[in-house]
């Protein structure tokens, strides 16, 4: 999600009773690190069917990162 988009959308979570924890930097790394990685067996059924799926992956994180996401892992490594 952009910055920008993430108030907007905090506000409307906040009216609604959801609540929000803090998650230390250092565990939210490690938690990134634990799941699947999702967007590189995408990739790879993507690729298999003749399309650019890594660079598609990376192209992607690689966008969503340069609008002011900070990725806590790089997804679609090989």
């Amino acid at each position: 999600m952009l910055p920008g988009w993430w108030a907007v959308f905090e506000d409307l979570y906040l009216k609604e009773g959801v609540k929000f924890a803090d998650f230390p930097e250092g565990g939210i790394e490690k938690w990134a690190a634990s799941l699947d990685d999702i967007p590189a067996e995408w990739a790879a059924e993507i690729s298999s069917k003749g399309y650019p799926g890594d660079d598609i992956v990376a192209k992607w994180q690689e966008i969503t990162a340069a609008n002011g996401y900070k990725w806590a892992r790089h997804w679609g490594k090989k």
